[in-house]
């Protein structure tokens, strides 16, 4: 599986992230899929309810995800995944990442720091009880049609 993500939504989810620093931020990903490649047309804001580890930890307000739908829905497209930020640690999946995350989603994460936002990679798992693994991520100037 590969990943298109519009330079739009890319810029958003690194603005986003940015300002979440020093805690992890977190939001929802828009577009389309057809299992083999995602195209990620646009990326939302969301709300991390984690209080107690918002550092190094996001869990994403479960109305954020109703609302990304919606909006989804409204433009003809499907919620396709989870963004979030990795302050001052790589943009890789932890264990933790990979304990939480759902089969058939992508997950994007970008590295921040005091300086901004870095690196942005792609993820994904194909069955329950597996770890998320890295796919091809490509920033592309605008949505793509799906071949």
């Amino acid at each position: 599986m590969n990943v298109a993500l519009a330079a739009d939504a890319d810029s958003r989810i690194r603005l986003l992230a940015v300002a979440a620093y020093p805690n992890e931020g977190c939001g929802v990903l828009i577009g389309r899929s057809d299992g083999e490649r995602v195209e990620v047309v646009s990326a939302t804001s969301g709300t991390n309810t984690n209080t107690e580890r918002a550092r190094d930890r996001y869990v994403l307000d479960p109305l954020d995800m109703v609302r990304a739908d919606r909006e989804a829905r409204t433009l003809g497209l499907d919620v396709v995944g989870i963004w979030h930020s990795h302050p001052d640690h790589p943009a890789i999946a932890s264990q933790f990442d990979s304990d939480h995350s759902w089969t058939d989603y992508v997950y994007l994460i970008v590295r921040t720091t005091v300086d901004g936002a870095g690196d942005l990679n792609g993820f994904a798992r194909k069955d329950e009880g597996e770890v998320l693994e890295q796919l091809a991520l490509a920033v592309t100037p605008g949505a793509e049609p799906m071949q």
